[in-house]
């Protein structure tokens, strides 16, 4: 969750900070080298770090979703898990965050939940298809797309 009133770099700090030390009252945040450098890194690697002293809330909503990123990749999660990750977003910026996924993807493991069938086909290595919560089809884009059962279910042919 970004919090609006703190920069971009501050919201980026705390979740790195959350998971490399606990919370020290008598040590200002500055004293953990490590924790700024880690922060640095992840606005650099989602875009942001020339938006680091500006607040979370003069974002566009584009850049608040990447900065949502950024957060979650502060806290060097094992599985990231991205719920509509253009959901809302212009053109433009759903470009620019398709290329962010596919840059991460590079280096973590990612779990998508989108209803945009032609993003899940152009980033997905492995769809799993749900009907009713249950797993009606699993495999790459190119089997999936050819499922007949995917076909009847969700094209109605």
């Amino acid at each position: 969750t970004i919090m609006p009133n703190a920069t971009v770099l501050e919201n980026v700090r705390i979740a790195a900070q959350s998971r490399r030390h606990g919370w020290n009252m008598l040590r200002h945040h500055d004293h953990f080298s490590d924790i700024m450098e880690k922060a640095e890194a992840v606005l650099a690697s989602v875009g942001l770090a020339a938006k680091a002293d500006e607040l979370a809330s003069n974002l566009s909503h584009g850049e608040q979703r990447n900065l949502e990123i950024g957060i979650a990749l502060a806290t060097e999660p094992q599985l990231l898990c991205l719920d509509e990750p253009t959901a809302g977003m212009s053109a433009a910026e759903t470009h620019d965050t398709i290329q962010l996924v596919r840059r991460i993807a590079k280096d973590h493991t990612i779990l998508i939940v989108e209803h945009d069938m032609q993003l899940v086909m152009g980033l997905a290595e492995t769809i799993t298809v749900l009907h009713y919560g249950e797993v009606l089809a699993e495999g790459p884009p190119s089997e999936i797309q050819n499922n007949p059962r995917v076909l009847e279910v969700y094209l109605k042919t």
